[in-house]
């Protein structure tokens, strides 16, 4: 029987395949080999390996995409956390993935390494190779990649014409409004993609790099779900943000903003209100507005607000950390109640126990 150096021979006939890098410390420096092993999977349509905290550096990542290059997969996830990966590395793993012609779905975990701007560049639009791509997962959290690197994934991202599904987290790496709005604008041109979701948290990302980001968006035809966190990302009460695009996104059912821990107050949270229930085809609304300063006026802008989604029959709500009473929140769940569709409602308030007898027209009510 042939020995196999990274794989046991009864993985041989498996169609999806999990390698931990708990056992292959010791091996690491001989990934070439691991993809000659898994070509003989004949099978084999899905891998995923986390290869996490091994410190293979750029030359290491080279040779796991030369392995890569023989399998003939249409599922990859791959977890390279805390690496050592830097600026030549992910343009040496793509090396070898542009080879694997039936790739769909794609998930890269390179949060913790030191990608930076010059290592976005130097992919060289080499993810627009993967025609057909269709999901798309990036973990770029705490990589100094900035705005320019963030400019320039958007320019990246733009060419891959058959992408439906996209998932960025970009948490903790310096970038500002400019940035925010250049990753959008790249991807108002993926006319396929039909759910967003984009992490930004630790961002200085502020009110008018989200107003920005929404106006992009909402040039996607398409777009079903749309999930947003700027949370912690200096939005303030005195820029009103003016998001009349709401009613562009024609196509919208679901969508998540997720602003905890900003500056958020009664004005800004009117604007949103005034506009969110324009939004023609909305049904599943999450908003995470805990830890800002939105006080009885906004929380009476945004119940009436909310309750003119015609559509809406799923509210998660966070309001903890803002400064109301009880009354003023029972008139917020007062008005929620006279959504007419509305059978699920999260409320996250340290209040909301005492105002469960407001929403009897409720089907259900949980609070968090």
């Amino acid at each position: 029987m042939q020995d196999y150096y990274f794989l046991s021979s009864n993985l041989l006939s498996e169609n999806c395949i999990f390698l931990d890098a708990s056992n292959f410390q010791d091996k690491i420096q001989h990934l070439p080999i691991l993809g000659k092993e898994l070509a003989q999977c004949q099978n084999l349509t899905g891998l995923k390996i986390a290869f996490e905290g091994l410190q293979i550096g750029d030359d290491g990542l080279k040779n796991l995409g030369l392995s890569l290059e023989y399998l003939n997969i249409s599922i990859l996830d791959l977890s390279l956390r805390g690496n050592n990966i830097q600026k030549q590395g992910l343009n040496n793993l793509l090396q070898g993935l542009v080879k694997c012609s039936n790739l769909t779905n794609l998930k890269i975990n390179l949060s913790g390494n030191q990608i930076e701007s010059e290592g976005i560049q130097n992919m060289n639009n080499q993810l627009s190779q993967l025609k057909s791509l269709t999901n798309l997962t990036l973990y770029l959290t705490n990589t100094k990649i900035g705005n320019e690197g963030l400019s320039v994934l958007g320019q990246q991202l733009a060419l891959c014409e058959k992408i439906e599904y996209l998932a960025l987290f970009l948490s903790f790496n310096q970038i500002n409004q400019q940035g925010a709005q250049d990753l959008c604008q790249g991807l108002a041109q993926c006319k396929q993609l039909k759910i967003i979701y984009i992490y930004l948290r630790q961002n200085e990302v502020e009110s008018k790099g989200l107003q920005s980001m929404l106006k992009q968006l909402s040039q996607n035809k398409e777009l079903n779900q749309l999930t947003l966190d700027l949370s912690a990302c200096n939005i303030q009460d005195n820029y009103p943000i003016d998001i009349d695009c709401f009613q562009q996104m024609t196509n919208l059912q679901f969508l998540s903003l997720q602003l905890q821990a900003n500056k958020i107050g009664q004005q800004w949270i009117s604007q949103l209100a005034q506009q969110i229930h324009k939004c023609p085809r909305l049904q599943h609304l999450e908003l995470y507005l805990g830890d800002n300063f939105i006080n009885a006026e906004g929380f009476a802008a945004l119940g009436k607000g909310l309750k003119k989604i015609q559509n809406l029959n799923q509210l998660e709500i966070n309001l903890r950390g803002n400064s109301t009473e009880f009354k003023d929140l029972s008139s917020f769940i007062y008005e929620l109640s006279q959504c007419g569709k509305l059978v699920m409602l999260d409320i996250n308030h340290q209040l909301a126990t005492q105002c469960l007898k407001k929403i009897n027209s409720l089907i259900q009510i949980v609070e968090l």
